[in-house]
């Protein structure tokens, strides 16, 4: 028997060449987060060795299995191929991780810029315009995560360091007594070199490596800041005070400096939090689970995370801040089981015509047992307890007067620029020359029950100093009047309201309909039910003092030097001109509004 023909060499190979290497399953196309490592392949024994392109320019990668994070946002074609020849592609969209996802799940509270570039140059601007120039100079020169957040948003400075499209603010976690910041980069090692050369300044540094990788850095005020970078964001931990003692030392690396004793901080929790935490980061566990979208969505965001009962269920407060050199404004959600939801009676103080030109408004539509119960705890509380025994040191019946009122409060305020020039140039008056201005208060309550009420008021009117007189019109009707301190007092009370009124009246105004322009002014829910309200108009009082020309026993001249005197005075206050803040109830909690103007003429 023969035995059978050896395969020529030849013939090997060709019969090898038949044999094809699968093509790797890449998925479909997708959007991927930057600084995240995305991973290609299959790592199992014995599978052939690719040819990995991600398509970014970065070096091929040769192995049975590849790992790559894109350094900048844009779109990709990831390509595996074989002895030259491409076996399978993909399209990846990498777009700039967020700062939530770049947040440690377990992070306590945070204040981020969703851009590096021009939010924060507005916000610069307008802390400029609002408290000076040398207050705010030395915000930022006192503030090393200021300090580095600018030279990292300044192009000139950090070159490609920094990505414009990602976040940076700063945080905290309840396991680190100090501040993290928080940075998005394209070149990590570029700007953990940059941050090192902005922390070491002004008599801080050396800096030295760590024992669990990160770099360590003593700042100027003898601090040691923990920097590292983790999946496309610069991390930089700085404890708080008290400092380093003196003999701080200078130690290449963590150990021997903890042994010894003279390194006092310990940063491993940072280090855990954020080489731990998930790609979803704080995104990822359910926390932002119904707040809406304008309390995420703006170039400045405040997170806090007040208790955290699970997933879905945690207390916290989300703001969105945006500024521009004359106007900040915020919206917010802050989401608690205990907080009032229910809606109460309308206000009738704002219906119809009242006078004209108030700088001040508040109003209040909140049940009084919700409102207080948030503020003072539930019924039975030691917080609710020690709340009822001051007011009782006080004379007040404390639960007897909640259950008086329906939880409607209004209040208006108007100035008396006249008054307050009077008093300027009265050689007698205590005050003296500066101005400070009085006027007249309306103050106005709904009432479920009268008598609770009544019996505190004549209580007062009996006291020995009290200047108010008791009278009943009609039946029903209680009204008490006289001097409260030198100023002019009404108060009355009927089965359904009480209404306060303090100063000379304001009579000779003309009057408006001021709900419905407030409503234009600042949206059409604010003093709605339910709602908590309040607005200060200072452009109002600076109006009403340039157009007051002449006062009853002020010569001309003298009222033109005491009005010069006086917006001398307010030139010298933050230039605010108009602000309100708005709240209302939601199911599981409340969503806030609110905004602050600035004088068209600050500097």
């Amino acid at each position: 028997m023969t035995p059978p023909p050896r395969l020529s060499l030849s013939l090997f190979l060709a019969f090898a060449a038949c044999v094809r290497v699968p093509p790797p399953d890449l998925g479909a196309p997708r959007d991927v987060d930057t600084g995240v490592p995305v991973s290609f392949g299959e790592r199992k024994e014995g599978a052939p060795a690719l040819e990995w392109d991600f398509g970014d320019g970065s070096p091929r990668v040769t192995a049975p299995a590849a790992s790559h994070a894109f350094d900048r946002a844009g779109s990709y074609v990831v390509t595996a191929r074989h002895e030259g020849r491409a076996l399978s592609s993909v399209t990846l969209t990498a777009l700039p991780r967020s700062f939530e996802r770049a947040l440690p799940a377990s992070a306590g509270s945070a204040l981020y810029l969703r851009r590096a570039d021009a939010a924060l140059e507005r916000a610069v601007d307008f802390t400029e315009r609002a408290f000076g120039r040398s207050i705010s100079a030395r915000i930022v020169s006192g503030n090393p995560f200021v300090q580095l957040a600018l030279e990292l948003s300044t192009p000139a400075a950090s070159g490609t360091a920094a990505d414009p499209e990602e976040g940076l603010g700063v945080f905290t976690l309840p396991a680190f007594p100090g501040t993290i910041g928080l940075y998005g980069v394209t070149d990590g090692a570029r700007a953990l070199g940059l941050a090192v050369e902005v922390l070491s300044r002004d008599g801080g540094g050396p800096s030295w490596p760590g024992a669990d990788g990160s770099t360590r850095v003593r700042i100027a005020d003898g601090r040691e800041a923990a920097l590292l970078v983790d999946r496309g964001y610069l991390f930089v931990a700085i404890p708080e005070l008290p400092k380093p003692p003196p003999e701080f030392a200078d130690p290449p690396e963590d150990a021997p400096a903890r042994d010894t004793g003279t390194n006092v901080t310990d940063f491993a929790p940072v280090v855990d939090a954020v080489r731990g935490s998930p790609a979803a980061g704080l995104e990822g566990t359910g926390l932002f689970t119904g707040v809406a979208a304008e309390a995420r969505e703006g170039p400045v965001l405040l997170y806090s995370q007040t208790k955290q009962e699970g997933a879905a269920t945690g207390q916290g407060a989300f703001a969105s801040f945006s500024a521009d050199k004359l106007r900040a404004g915020f919206t917010a959600y802050v989401r608690g089981k205990s907080l009032p939801v229910a809606a109460a009676a309308r206000h009738r103080l704002f219906e119809g015509a009242v006078p004209a030109g108030p700088v001040g408004v508040i109003g209040l539509s909140v049940p009084p047992q919700d409102f207080v119960s948030f503020i003072f705890g539930e019924p039975g509380s030691d917080q609710r307890q020690r709340a009822a025994l001051e007011a009782q040191g006080l004379g007040l019946p404390f639960e007897e007067m909640l259950g008086a009122f329906t939880g409607e409060f209004a209040g208006l305020a108007w100035a008396d620029v006249p008054d307050m020039f009077r008093r300027m140039g009265d050689p007698k008056s205590e005050e003296g020359p500066r101005p400070s201005p009085r006027g007249t208060m309306w103050l106005e309550a709904g009432l479920k029950d009268a008598a609770p009420v009544v019996v505190l008021l004549d209580a007062l009117a009996a006291g020995p100093e009290s200047g108010l007189e008791r009278s009943q019109p009609m039946p029903g009707t209680f009204r008490y009047r006289g001097k409260l301190g030198t100023r002019d007092a009404s108060l009355e009370v009927t089965k359904d309201r009480a209404r306060f009124e303090l100063g000379p009246g304001v009579a000779d105004r003309p009057t408006e309909e001021l709900l419905a322009r407030l409503r234009v002014k600042y949206g059409p829910g604010f003093l709605g039910e339910g709602h908590l309200s309040a607005a200060v108009d200072l452009g109002q009082l600076r109006r009403e003092l340039e157009a007051t020309t002449s006062v009853r026993g002020l010569s001309p001249v003298k009222l033109q030097l005491l009005k010069s005197f006086a917006a001398k005075v307010l030139d010298g206050l933050p230039p605010v001109d108009d602000l309100f803040v708005d709240a209302w109830g939601e199911e599981g909690g409340v969503r806030v509004r609110g905004r602050v103007d600035l004088r068209e003429a600050a500097p």
